[in-house]
């Protein structure tokens, strides 16, 4: 479902943000969400194109399985939130904050990371390849296939 943009701002300014509001499986395009409140939303399998999330705060926030097409990024706060599969290329998420966010299976690819905030509760975020030793790695091709 495409959303609307009135639809969307009306939605957000009337909800609680204490409550979990439910904007799974949207596609939604051009939108300045930049600077807002965005906590405890479920945006699960929801396609994100030119939207500018520029230091939202996303505190508990679901958007595993979401794909973020020329979205700005820059100061968002994804802080405690499940972004598993969820797929962040090509974007300058410069200055933000992942603490305690679930980057399981996520595609961190060609994306501005200087100054990000982690912590010990951040999971799957970094280098997976250790210093020394030997290791066993795979390629991942195009729909998550495995090369």
């Amino acid at each position: 479902m495409i959303v609307d943009v009135k639809w969307l701002t009306d939605v957000l300014n009337e909800r609680q943000p204490e409550k979990t509001l439910d904007l799974s499986r949207k596609r939604i395009c051009s939108v300045d969400l930049s600077g807002m409140n965005l906590s405890n939303i479920d945006f699960s399998c929801t396609r994100f194109e030119n939207v500018d999330f520029t230091g939202a705060n996303m505190d508990h926030c679901n958007v595993s399985r979401c794909f973020f097409v020329e979205c700005s990024m820059r100061g968002v706060r994804l802080t405690n939130a499940d972004a598993s599969d969820a797929s962040f290329r090509e974007l300058d998420m410069q200055d933000s904050d992942f603490s305690g966010t679930n980057f399981y299976y996520a595609a961190l690819e060609f994306i501005n990371l200087e100054n990000v905030k982690v912590n010990e509760k951040t999971k799957w975020f970094g280098d997976a390849v250790p210093q020394k030793g030997s290791f066993i790695c795979w390629k991942v091709g195009a729909n998550h296939r495995v090369i």
